[in-house]
């Protein structure tokens, strides 16, 4: 009986870090989601732009190249 008396009269602090546990354990894990996501994104639109100047640089490699050869053409019918 005693044991119970000792247990119930402490019995807010344990429901107490309990619930201070719980919290710590989800705020933890939805900064980490959040943090996923924000890197996922980062990573996403660091490809994208990428792809873009990629594209970019290799349609003026590619009209430089036909200008090159158009006047090398109309050089060579002159």
């Amino acid at each position: 009986m005693k044991v119970i008396q000792k247990i119930t009269s402490k019995l807010p602090i344990y429901i107490f870090f309990i619930f201070k546990i719980l919290y710590i354990y989800t705020y933890n894990s939805f900064i980490t989601m959040f943090l996923q996501a924000q890197v996922r994104d980062c990573i996403y639109h660091y490809t994208h732009m990428c792809k873009k100047i990629h594209k970019v640089t290799a349609c003026r490699r590619l009209h430089k190249k036909a200008k090159i050869k158009f006047h090398t053409i109309s050089l060579e019918g002159k």
